[in-house]
């Protein structure tokens, strides 16, 4: 037998939990974050997309580059300036690449070459050492180019 003030009282205390749920889940959703989180989010998302995508030609930049280095200290200048030349297609900002490319042209030692490797070493601050080792490698007539503050 059903009574009706019971039932009542029964169906009004499970609509109120339903109601307060319902409200809770609400009230959340409705509480949005702050703005600047959203574009940090998105700003993070949109770096870590890009570093995955060019994870491959970095990797592939700094393979060639280590083989380029190789070829360079066994003194197979050609193939140093090779695998340099591969090096900077993939990325033309490496300045490693570019002062290696520029030591191994000075090496070869044609004065067809020497011009081209000047113009690696173009727009790079070159630390110490680096002058040091193009000017060892480099014509005479380049020396000035590489002369270090010590030596003037």
């Amino acid at each position: 037998m059903t009574n009706p003030l019971t039932d009542s009282a029964h169906a009004h205390h499970a609509e109120g939990r339903t109601n307060s749920a319902s409200d809770q889940r609400h009230s959340l959703q409705s509480c949005p974050y702050p703005t600047w989180i959203y574009g940090f989010i998105t700003i993070l998302l949109y770096a870590s997309v890009w570093s995955l995508v060019r994870l491959p030609e970095s990797v592939e930049a700094a393979r060639s580059l280590k083989i380029a280095e190789h070829y360079l200290g066994d003194g197979q200048l050609r193939n140093a300036a090779q695998s340099f030349k591969k090096t900077l297609s993939i990325d033309p900002t490496s300045a490693k690449a570019r002062i290696g490319m520029a030591l191994s042209l000075l090496s070869i030692d044609s004065e067809q070459v020497d011009d081209q490797a000047v113009d690696y070493l173009k727009d790079l601050a070159l630390s110490a050492s680096d002058r040091t080792k193009l000017r060892s490698a480099a014509p005479i007539k380049y020396h000035l180019y590489f002369s270090t503050r010590d030596d003037s």
